[in-house]
């Protein structure tokens, strides 16, 4: 009989070396931190958070800091559960890890078409070629962890069948993980991969009193009892508990050879209910009809370390947001004076939702970040600040390009803002780290602003071209000075002046 244990068998991707098990992640401090695309991060990661929790929740702060003063006796509490579990990680056999034997009758696609880039239901450029003809075992086992919170929305799984008699699929609806466009997740990252682990842990203290997404508390870990039909007494407790949200089970799979049979699972509740994973960024909006929750789409236009200053809105002084990611914000509460600096991990993909069909296409594509920074108010104030004065001058970058196409008589100023927006966040990636750094340092502030500026010129000589003479004539009229921004003041005043 096949068998491919996750707990014993290499299949999760680290940086530097090769795959590794279960039981090594939780045993070498020497592994630095997950490899992979975007979404095999999330889901890995979810999946090791949740074996922590299964194996020993620690009640509260004062618990959880004890768990982690020595890594290695945190790694063997893990190791201990998972060996107790042992036959529940078998990708294969008589309980197969997060498959559903009942499935069997639901139609088979490859396996390999559930690659995100792979196209489905309608679309035309879905074409055998493009699918990988045969998978190793750790590869089916990362898309299958995948599918169980990050299923794209569509027809790919069967919606003509179902375990529960009389209930009626259309087109499946989006993991939780993903939901309409691609949501963005954050984690803490430790020196190692063992102690991202221990960093990303809640205690059950947060989880009862701080997350009312999860009414029913931690849960039941899926693999210690899987739910018999899509909405069972089993399914309905996994909507409810922080297990559910971590291991979500929205589709109902089983994997024979290189094909899966596939068909949607558990439809959780999502951000239009109030639930979301801990992991995402959200907003609460008070509006006229009520309070919304607004969550944060994966962007590549926008690099996920832009979104800094929502992601750790915790350290404000006074806090005049409703963003919250809980995931970093109870990790910091928890380990406040503990680190002197704290790396934050944000990532997800965007996807293109059209009539209930969710691809990656065109302009879409994964997104990720790692940013690390001192977590002090005064840090966070400065940041702040930074951030907000370059969103000032890039308005004013865009009022003297609108000033340009004016003298040139041309109507493409909207896209020749966009390109130079594009362009100068490109180059901003190079110096990120930078203006993270050197934010809270005078001296090096200002060499800061006079290298943005720099590069905010260059966006604009670059999409304000001064090749001919009436060209040169309209750019030496409109091309910006940057003064004010290099002076820390916000850039008001009419470029032309």
């Amino acid at each position: 009989m096949m068998t491919f244990n996750l707990i014993d068998e290499p299949w999760i991707p680290v940086v530097g070396r090769k795959r590794v098990s279960l039981k090594q992640v939780f045993s070498d401090e020497t592994i630095s931190g997950l490899a992979g695309t975007p979404l095999e991060k999330i889901a890995v990661l979810k999946l090791l958070q949740a074996i922590s929790q299964a194996s020993d929740t620690p009640a509260d702060t004062q618990e959880w800091r004890k768990s982690g003063a020595d890594l290695l006796v945190f790694g063997k509490t893990c190791n201990a559960y998972l060996e107790k579990n042992h036959e529940a990680f078998d990708l294969y056999g008589d309980k197969p890890f997060l498959q559903v034997k009942a499935v069997t009758e639901a139609k088979k696609c490859p396996i390999g078409a559930l690659y995100p880039h792979i196209a489905s239901g309608n679309n035309t450029v879905w074409r055998s070629e493009q699918i990988p003809e045969s998978l190793d075992d750790g590869e089916k086992a990362r898309l299958l962890l995948v599918q169980m919170s990050c299923g794209f929305a569509g027809k790919r799984p069967d919606s003509k069948f179902s375990i529960k008699k009389g209930l009626v699929k259309k087109s499946a609806h989006a993991g939780p993980a993903i939901e309409r466009l691609g949501a963005l997740h954050s984690f803490c990252l430790g020196k190692s991969l063992l102690e991202t682990v221990w960093l990303n842990t809640f205690t059950q203290e947060e989880i009862e009193t701080k997350m009312p997404e999860c009414p029913q508390g931690l849960g039941e870990p899926p693999w210690e009892r899987m739910p018999l039909s899509e909405e069972d007494d089993v399914a309905c407790r996994l909507k409810e508990t922080l297990m559910g949200r971590l291991v979500p089970l929205c589709r109902f799979c089983l994997i024979v050879g290189n094909e899966i049979h596939l068909t949607e699972g558990i439809v959780h509740p999502g951000s239009k209910e109030f639930c979301y994973d801990p992991s995402m960024l959200v907003t609460r909006e008070a509006t006229s009809k009520g309070d919304n929750l607004k969550l944060t789409w994966s962007d590549p236009e926008k690099s996920p370390w832009r979104e800094l200053t929502a992601i750790c809105s915790f350290l404000a002084s006074q806090r005049n947001t409703q963003s919250e990611c809980q995931q970093v914000n109870f990790c910091w509460t928890k380990s406040r004076g503990m680190f002197l600096e704290l790396t934050v991990w944000s990532g997800g993909v965007q996807v293109t939702s059209t009539m209930g069909e969710q691809k990656v296409s065109g302009a879409n594509d994964y997104v990720e970040s790692e940013t690390t920074f001192p977590p002090l108010q005064d840090w966070f104030g400065c940041f702040g600040n930074e951030m907000g004065l370059i969103d000032s001058a890039l308005k004013f970058l865009d009022l003297s390009i609108n000033h340009y196409a004016e003298k040139m008589e041309s109507s493409d100023s909207d896209a020749r803002k966009k390109k130079a927006k594009r362009l100068f966040w490109q180059q901003c990636e190079r110096i990120r780290q930078r203006i993270v750094d050197d934010c809270t340092n005078l001296e090096k502030r200002e060499a800061l602003r006079r290298t943005i500026s720099r590069l905010l010129l260059e966006s604009f000589d670059e999409v304000c071209p001064n090749e001919t003479a009436r060209q040169l004539d309209a750019w030496a009229y409109s091309r910006p000075s940057f003064r004010k921004y290099i002076s820390g003041l916000s850039q008001k005043e009419n470029p032309r002046v």
